[in-house]
C-alpha cells in the first residue's frame, strides 16, 4: 500500500512513499476519518491523538486518503498516525491539498507514478519554534496560539517520478512547499531537492537514467 520511515527518537515521519497506477484512480470507498496509532510500532514510540488535540494543528496525511480509495483496507491504513505530519489547516487544506489533486492528475498521464512525500525534520533551520508558531497563527487567522509536543516542519516536499512504458521514459519533479497559509509551492529539480534534504531519491534507477531525470524538468508533461 505504502512505505514509510519513522524516526523513533524524534517521533516523526521521515517520509512516506508509494506508487500510483490507473487502478488507484477509481473510487470504490469513502474515507472514514479513523485516525489511529500505527499497529506496527509501539504506542510509546509514536505520536498520539492527544498530541494533536487542542494543538491547533491538523493531522496532515502524507500518503493521502484520496490516493487510496480503491479499497477500504488501503484507505484505513492511510489514517495511521505515522503517516501524518502536524500541519496548519491553511496549508493542509490549501497548497498541500491542491498539490495532492495535481498528483492524481499526473498519475493519469503515465503508467506508473512513484511518489515520495515528506517534511523537514532534521535541520534546525527547517524546524518551527515558538516564534514561528505565532507567525503561523497570524497568517492562519487563529486567535489562539499554536503548540505541539513534537517536531513541526517549516517545509513540506514531494519527489515524483513518472514512468511511461510505451516509450520507456522517465520524468521527475521536485516540489517544495513552505508551511504556512496561502504558501506558493516551488517546482524544482530532484537534484536541487536532494541538495536541500540530503536524501538520495530514486537511487535504484540506472545511474545514467537517474542523473538525466534528476537534472531536468519536462514542463510540457508537468504543465
Amino acid at each position: 500500500n505504502y512505505s514509510l520511515e519513522w524516526d523513533v527518537n524524534l517521533k516523526a515521519n521521515r517520509w512516506s512513499c508509494y506508487q500510483m497506477y490507473d487502478i488507484h484512480l477509481g473510487k470504490n470507498v469513502e474515507r472514514k476519518n479513523k485516525f489511529q496509532p500505527d499497529p506496527n510500532i509501539p504506542k510509546n514510540e509514536q505520536t498520539s491523538l492527544n498530541d494533536y488535540k487542542g494543538s491547533g494543528f491538523s493531522r496532515g496525511h502524507l500518503c493521502p486518503s484520496g490516493d487510496r480509495v480503491y479499497s477500504a483496507a488501503q484507505n484505513e491504513q492511510t489514517f495511521y498516525l505515522t503517516n501524518m505530519q502536524p500541519q496548519i489547516q491553511g496549508h493542509n487544506g490549501g497548497a498541500w491539498g491542491k498539490l495532492e489533486d495535481k498528483v492524481r492528475i499526473w498519475a493519469g498521464k503515465c503508467d506508473t507514478l512513484y511518489v515520495v512525500k515528506a517534511a523537514t525534520i532534521d535541520k534546525k533551520e527547517y524546524i518551527c519554534n515558538q516564534a514561528d508558531f505565532e507567525i503561523m497563527a497570524q497568517k492562519e487567522g487563529q486567535g489562539k496560539s499554536l503548540h505541539f509536543s513534537g517536531i513541526v516542519p517549516k517545509f513540506f516536499y514531494m519527489a515524483l517520478l513518472a514512468y511511461d512504458k510505451s516509450t520507456n521514459t522517465y520524468r521527475a519533479l521536485g516540489i517544495w512547499s513552505p508551511h504556512y497559509n496561502k504558501s506558493e509551492p516551488e517546482y524544482i529539480t530532484i537534484k536541487e531537492l536532494q541538495n536541500r534534504t540530503g536524501i538520495d531519491f530514486f537511487c535504484n534507477l540506472n545511474d545514467d537514467i537517474e542523473q538525466a531525470v534528476e537534472e531536468k524538468l519536462d514542463d510540457n508533461f508537468w504543465n
